[in-house]
């Protein structure tokens, strides 16, 4: 590719809807008959309006199937906003990680996102720590073509914030092999031993959408925490690799079931146990199985729960259609509230941004009352302050929780 940085900048009119959609916040050129104009070969393309006014300085990703480009400041003169780019990329990774290392929550657990993407102005990138190794996550093929000057900015803020350890590169936009690449030196990626609020967890960042544990839920466990500790009895549906049941016997719930249909997780899940030496592991027991029938046999046997924390796959098959986690909950919910103890709480997650929160939110009062439940939401919760989410950009705010207490 020739010097990203060589002018002059190629200008390209931008569609009506995507420039009303910019100036409310949303960071995404998305594929239309405008963007089958942007020329392929240069990454930093200048939008204008209808009347050739400029109007952003956009990162250009010719390749991706949907996003075209992402916003890189709205703020003119362009020309400069390129010269500066160094400097602005600098002073945005900067931010991002002095946000975090000033928390409450960076002392307690060491795996946080350190650059949530369009939430930090820096789109398509993500950067995640688990203990002393850190995952650069290119979303988009424009960190590929720029990575030695990121590398670069990257150790310098590091060095600022007293940070080292094992770098690895994982590229996840569409057609990417998803496979992890370390920058310091040849080899293979190896598993480290996270803590997250003095639980033990292993990870495995080089595995391509598998880690071991999902850092952006890790806000969720921690705003739970007086409630579990109320607990007697937990249930923890697909459970992956049991974070929130090594919470619960952190804060020494008595009986905790956790349920998956993995046996690759709940081997996982048992391994993660064994690293906590404190826990007593005569208080958990692990299920491996469809959770829909898992749940039925629970309900045969009249078993019941203080709490239940149910986080179903966004979409899941059987073999023969697709179900959606939403459509779902009309069948499961009712089911899951036969399990519930007097005052006790079900935790119902959804991970995605194609239903809205006051969607899901209306859809589970519906299925609550049509139903006859006597339940009622108490808290609804989203991403925590290490993923922040901007205004008028739904994409990024994918992640629902809601805490239903029975009556």
């Amino acid at each position: 590719m020739n010097n990203i940085f060589e002018r002059p900048f190629p200008r390209v009119e931008l569609h009506p809807a995507t420039l009303k959609h910019l100036r409310k916040g949303h960071p995404w050129t998305t594929k239309d008959k405008f963007t089958e104009l942007f020329p392929r070969h240069r990454l930093f393309i200048i939008g204008t309006d209808r009347n050739s006014n400029e109007t952003a300085l956009l990162l250009h990703d010719p390749n991706h199937p949907k996003v075209k480009a992402r916003a890189w400041t709205l703020k003119p003169p362009f020309v400069e906003a390129v010269k500066n780019f160094r400097d602005e990329l600098y002073q945005r990774l900067q931010n991002a990680f002095r946000k975090r290392t000033q928390s409450t929550y960076y002392s307690s657990r060491d795996n946080l996102y350190l650059v949530f993407g369009e939430g930090d102005f820096l789109p398509g990138l993500f950067i995640q720590k688990f203990g002393d190794t850190y995952l650069i996550q290119y979303y988009a093929r424009f960190w590929v073509d720029i990575e030695k000057i990121l590398l670069s900015i990257f150790r310098k803020v590091m060095k600022e914030f007293d940070l080292s350890g094992q770098l690895l590169i994982q590229e996840r936009y569409p057609n990417a092999k998803s496979k992890c690449r370390r920058v310091d030196k040849k080899g293979q990626v190896e598993s480290t031993v996270i803590d997250e609020e003095g639980i033990k967890m292993e990870v495995h960042p080089g595995r391509a959408h598998d880690p071991g544990v999902y850092t952006d839920a890790a806000s969720i466990r921690e705003k739970l925490t007086n409630k579990i500790k109320e607990c007697d009895s937990l249930l923890n549906l697909y459970c992956y690799t049991g974070a929130f049941s090594l919470k619960a016997l952190k804060e020494d719930v008595s009986n905790v079931t956790s349920v998956d249909l993995s046996p690759k997780y709940i081997k996982q899940l048992e391994k993660n146990i064994e690293l906590n030496d404190s826990f007593d592991k005569s208080k958990h027991k692990s299920v491996t199985g469809d959770v829909n029938k898992v749940i039925a046999d629970l309900v045969k046997n009249k078993d019941s729960f203080d709490m239940i924390i149910c986080d179903p796959p966004s979409a899941s098959s059987d073999g023969k259609k697709m179900s959606s986690a939403v459509k779902n909950y009309e069948k499961l919910l009712p089911k899951l509230g036969k399990l519930v103890n007097t005052k006790g709480s079900l935790v119902i997650f959804l991970n995605t941004h194609n239903v809205t929160r006051k969607s899901f939110k209306s859809k589970i009062q519906e299925i609550i009352k049509s139903s006859k439940m006597n339940f009622e939401i108490k808290n609804e919760w989203s991403l925590g302050d290490d993923c922040p989410v901007t205004k008028g950009f739904p994409e990024g705010d994918y992640l629902k929780v809601l805490v239903l207490e029975k009556k």
